[in-house]
């Protein structure tokens, strides 16, 4: 449900009318790629300094100390060939990601408005392609369930500083438990004084927007009749005809079945046995 949620509001940001967010999303990129180019930026001064004190060391020894040189001779090679090393991934690195975005780049992140919902859906989308496109819009989403209800509060934080609030539902394990369980009862009530069978209740219910605790299914008949015993208000250990509206055809409540089965006989019994 939450992911649901986060996928309908990501495609709904990214819509031809929202192009702001898109634009806010190249600009997390930049950021992302500045952050990275600043720690290969860090190593490269690293490397730099270990090649000036490598130089440094090798140019004081002694030149009559030819074994104390070349050790230090060899450390200075070694210290020039891993800045070398990682000046050639740098080099890389900016030539298939730079800074700045291109234009291209931007275009390409803009018409995902436009090709988002469509790719969102295709099979060759895995879950990690989702993600990494909600990684670009969403910075954090808080999840706040209302006391034991079925209802959760959710607040999603967009790159670029704007939060959107929600609501959604959750199954829960009981029907008390449900925010509107007092008015469901009452309606439940009200429902079955004027006479409606349990399917009748059932579809009542479905269309006033009630919903049972495990949100898997709407209400049925038999799920109507197990709440009106639970809630007293039908039985049938009471009087089945009281309770007959609530019956459909070819349904009976089942200790009126067994009451129906013709008794055992001792010769039967016997030939049980």
């Amino acid at each position: 449900m939450l992911d649901d949620l986060v996928s309908r509001q990501v495609l709904k940001a990214v819509e031809p009318a929202s192009l702001a967010l898109s634009l806010k999303a190249a600009e997390g990129i930049e950021r992302e790629r500045a952050r990275l180019h600043k720690q290969w930026q860090q190593q490269l001064e690293r490397a730099e300094y270990k090649v000036s004190r490598a130089k440094r060391q090798y140019d004081a020894v002694e030149p009559e100390n030819r074994l104390v040189a070349r050790e230090l001779e060899q450390q200075w090679e070694e210290a020039l060939r891993e800045q070398r090393g990682l000046q050639d991934q740098f080099d890389r690195l900016q030539a298939e990601q730079p800074a700045k975005l291109s234009q291209d780049e931007r275009k390409c992140i803009e018409s995902l408005a436009y090709d988002l919902p469509r790719l969102w859906e295709a099979p060759g989308t895995s879950p990690a392609d989702r993600q990494a496109v909600i990684r670009c819009l969403v910075e954090q989403v808080l999840v706040t369930v209302q006391g034991k209800t079925e209802f959760v509060d959710v607040s999603i934080h967009w790159v670029g500083g704007f939060v959107s609030h929600h609501e959604i539902r959750r199954p829960v394990g009981r029907y008390d438990m449900l925010r509107d369980y007092d008015r469901l009862k009452e309606r439940l009530i009200e429902l079955r004084k004027e006479g409606k069978s349990s399917q009748q209740i059932a579809d009542a219910l479905n269309a006033e927007g009630f919903y049972p605790p495990r949100l898997d299914h709407p209400f049925n008949h038999k799920m109507v009749r197990m709440l009106l015993c639970r809630l007293e208000l039908s039985s049938p250990h009471a009087d089945s005809i009281a309770n007959e509206h609530l019956l459909d055809r070819q349904e009976w409540w089942l200790q009126d079945l067994t009451m129906l089965a013709p008794p055992e006989t001792a010769d039967s019994q016997a030939t049980t046995e």
